[in-house]
């Protein structure tokens, strides 16, 4: 009845082969498609790469520090924030901050630099009552000597270290695109699989334009060990971190198509390294040591024929494949040149757009909640102070309206909503 004995049907992004009905003996297109199998399912990401790819995996990299939280102490048990006695010290007290295990947050701006926020007064039991915590500000680890001014700062404040709570540390490179394709891979196609099957890898910020994902998250944000890669390039344009162009000039990275690789280390894993100083955050060697120490193992790339899945299992056909490295570990930069200095003003128009957005939330959470009116009091007197009541309205009508609740009871009086 039929003419040809094999029933092929294609499915995009897995091999044509997969689907393949056979009647009879083997045939030969079959070995052909899984041979010339491309891994990668995505023709729009092919063309972020140029034809001569030596030219974009020359494997250029930089590595720096790019969130840093620490816990303290201060040396004297009569501490407080209103009695810095130092002239270049500015003490800023931030009205609404979003760190649930604290009270109160204080902005601390030295020599007209910001560097740093501090968290006082614990709410619960995960801190002691005497520990504070100080979270460093992004552009100041971008910039030269950032280690000395810290430690320096915490000799004006008369504060000591007890342990490192919380960094980032963060790969830049055109090549990290790979890494990208492997998780895209991961996600869409049975032949790039993972060594820890407990790390779940998710999709993140769909672009309709490039019909792509732009970043990846690796492992539960939660966990003490957490990881994420994304179109670095893309990100910036949107934060405003403009003085990262700047570090990846600095150090022979071009500006577009750079990609980031990024993990995050929790308290648990820092504090078996017991050793770790600032001094020794702020040198690249150590960074790279660490990185290698803390991802190497915990997460592998494999390409494995399709072949390999369906006749063998899956931890056998894992061990068969072909390892796609993440870096070329040896290349990971022993020295970096950092900024001489970041201008960076504080942002305080942001950051009450942030509060504005933090409380709408809570208000939309729980309208009849006796707290709802202090928050209606501050989204209406930030919006005022920063000159953002228009801007207020589009979120309340997007945050409220859109869900099906009515603000006018719960924002009428005093400011405009409509």
């Amino acid at each position: 009845m039929f003419n040809n004995p094999y029933i092929n049907t294609f499915s995009s992004g897995i091999s044509e082969s997969f689907f393949s009905i056979n009647y009879a003996s083997s045939f030969p297109r079959i070995k052909t498609a899984l041979k010339n199998q491309n891994p990668s399912t995505s023709n729009a990401l092919n063309k972020t790469y140029p034809k001569n790819k030596r030219e974009i995996f020359s494997y250029k990299y930089t590595i720096a520090l790019d969130w840093l939280q620490f816990v303290c102490v201060p040396n004297d048990e009569r501490f407080s924030m209103e009695q810095i006695p130092h002239p270049d010290v500015i003490i800023d007290k931030v009205i609404m901050h979003h760190n649930p295990n604290f009270y109160y947050c204080y902005r601390i701006i030295y020599k007209g630099i910001e560097m740093c926020d501090i968290y006082m007064y614990p709410t619960n039991e995960n801190y002691k009552a005497s520990e504070l915590l100080i979270k460093i500000s992004n552009h100041l680890l971008y910039t030269q000597d950032w280690s000395d001014q810290v430690e320096y700062l915490l000799h004006l404040l008369s504060l000591k270290i007890a342990r490192f709570n919380h960094l980032d540390i963060a790969v830049d490179s055109v090549s990290n695109i790979k890494i990208c394709e492997s998780c895209r891979g991961y996600f869409r196609n049975r032949t790039i699989q993972i060594n820890n099957e407990a790390l779940m890898i998710t999709p993140k910020d769909f672009k309709k334009k490039t019909l792509m994902w732009n970043m990846y998250t690796i492992g539960s944000k939660s966990s003490e060990k957490f990881a994420r890669v994304y179109n670095k390039s893309q990100e910036i344009k949107y934060s405003g971190k403009e003085y990262i162009l700047d570090f990846w000039h600095l150090n022979g990275l071009e500006k577009e198509n750079v990609y980031r690789f990024e993990i995050s280390l929790g308290w648990k894993i820092l504090k078996m390294y017991p050793s770790l100083s600032l001094k020794d955050l702020s040198k690249p060697e150590i960074l790279s040591e660490l990185l290698e120490k803390e991802v190497r193992k915990w997460l592998i790339f494999k390409y494995v024929k399709l072949e390999f899945l369906r006749n063998h299992r899956k931890e056998h056909a894992f061990n068969k494949g072909t390892e796609r490295p993440l870096f070329k570990w040896n290349r990971l930069p022993k020295q970096i040149n950092y900024l001489t200095k970041v201008p960076v003003a504080p942002r305080k128009r942001n950051e009450a757009k942030r509060s504005i957005t933090f409380s709408l939330g809570k208000v939309r959470e729980d309208p009849a909640c006796s707290t709802t009116m202090d928050y209606v009091k501050v989204i209406k007197t930030t919006a005022g102070d920063f000159d953002l009541v228009d801007w207020m309205n589009v979120k309340i009508d997007y945050m409220f309206r859109k869900n099906g609740i009515d603000p006018i009871p719960i924002f009428s009086g005093g400011t405009s909503i409509t």
